[in-house]
């Protein structure tokens, strides 16, 4: 870790790249599932047909097969009207999870598509002046202070620039603190690189130098994922806990 003195602005990073194809291609997944499943509900519901329509077992004399074939026939109709139709229900129960989750999805894209219209998917250089319309614009936001001058500002923009288009409900900026004196001075900014994170507009956790990480430079993206997942800005079933044991084996193994 350094203690802020000046610093030197860094540039933007880029990063957004087919992500709203792989969104088309989630939701064309569903459909085929959705398909596949109705067929095989139908070809159950032809193999069930006639088992559901054979007569009554057993041998009886003519007069009484007709009688008891008849008198069947009239108890069996009633019987079926009092039995619910399950295949229905479930049917139905089917159809309304399907369309939820469809919606689900939908909006899910919608809001994707959203953001990156405001700037998601890629990690932004932003001013003291820009520092407050930008967090306070976002449900989950993620700021860097940094200096290009520190080697280890310089590595967490590196897993940053990685993590921002993997994330597209959270907001990934950088800002030189050293050019923003009122917020490092608010947000108690002592040392880089720090990133806090903020949940609509508020400030809830902090990532300060490297202590989440062993204090080594060599740690993989997916350990600074991890802990920005239990800061709640990123999604926890993203993180690459297989790469995390990995890392820390081979560091085990010295």
């Amino acid at each position: 870790e350094h203690h802020t003195r000046m610093f030197k602005s860094s540039g933007n990073f880029g990063a957004e790249t087919s992500l709203l194809a792989g969104l088309a291609l989630e939701n064309a997944a569903e459909e085929l599932s959705a398909k596949h499943e109705a067929e095989a509900r139908a070809a159950a519901a032809e193999d069930e047909a006639p088992r559901r329509s054979k007569g009554n077992p057993g041998i009886r004399s003519t007069l009484d097969a007709d009688y008891v074939g008849q008198r069947g026939a009239g108890e069996d109709a009633d019987e079926d009207s009092k039995i619910p139709d399950e295949d229905a229900d479930e049917d139905d129960e089917y159809v309304r999870l399907r369309n939820q989750r469809l919606a689900e999805l939908k909006a899910r894209k919608d809001k994707m598509q959203r953001n990156l219209q405001l700037g998601h998917g890629e990690v932004r250089e932003i001013s003291e002046e820009e520092f407050l319309p930008e967090v306070t614009s976002a449900e989950l936001c993620v700021v860097h202070f940094a200096s290009r001058e520190f080697e280890r500002c310089k590595i967490m923009d590196h897993h940053l620039k990685k993590l921002a288009p993997r994330h597209l409900l959270t907001k990934f900026l950088r800002i030189e603190a050293e050019k923003a004196p009122f917020f490092s001075g608010k947000l108690n900014v002592r040392s880089l690189p720090t990133l806090i994170i903020f949940h609509d507009g508020v400030a809830r956790d902090r990532v300060v130098g490297f202590q989440d990480f062993e204090n080594c430079d060599e740690f993989p993206t997916a350990l600074l994922e991890k802990r920005l997942a239990i800061g709640g800005v990123v999604e926890p079933e993203k993180v690459d806990d297989v790469a995390i044991d990995t890392w820390k084996a081979s560091r085990a193994r010295g």
